[in-house]
């Protein structure tokens, strides 16, 4: 290979890593925001390299919520609730607590992992339940098919 062909070689090599290095920046940034919590970033990263990492998490936990501090705030804390769907689930609600109306679950990622938070006063407790939406075979209908109703008692 002649000698400008390499270094036009070299030279696009260099510009295909930095659009490279760019595109997963970029995709880190917006994950920060759509996964707000170091526990969900680091969840979302390790779940892009390991699928396991997903089931060992939720086996882990001993409900299917967690509770972390606010900074700065004593009167309240935020409740991360978790629940597993699979390839058919359109969507997840949280019913009751505080919401009246319920809480949407987000999908964490490309895994089965959907995830709801919501700030609540530290001395709540409340009844909650997940119900899971499927796809029906044509797409279209809709259907409650998992329901989990646990308490919260902070």
């Amino acid at each position: 290979m002649s000698k400008p062909s390499l270094i036009l070689l070299a030279t696009a090599i260099f510009y295909i890593s930095v659009l490279h290095a760019s595109e997963l920046n970029n995709t880190q940034k917006i994950a920060r925001t759509e996964y707000p919590t170091k526990t969900l970033y680091d969840l979302w990263l390790a779940s892009t390299k390991d699928k396991a990492v997903i089931s060992n998490f939720i086996s882990s936990l001993p409900e299917h919520y967690i509770i972390e501090a606010i900074e700065n705030d004593d009167k309240h804390v935020m409740v991360t609730y978790f629940a597993l769907g699979n390839t058919e689930t359109d969507y997840i609600m949280l019913s009751g607590g505080p919401d009246f109306y319920g809480l949407r679950f987000k999908q964490l990622g490309n895994t089965s992992l959907y995830f709801c938070r919501q700030k609540i006063p530290s001395d709540a407790m409340f009844i909650f339940g997940f119900n899971e939406f499927m796809l029906s075979d044509n797409g279209l209908e809709h259907g409650v098919v998992k329901t989990y109703r646990p308490m919260l008692n902070q």
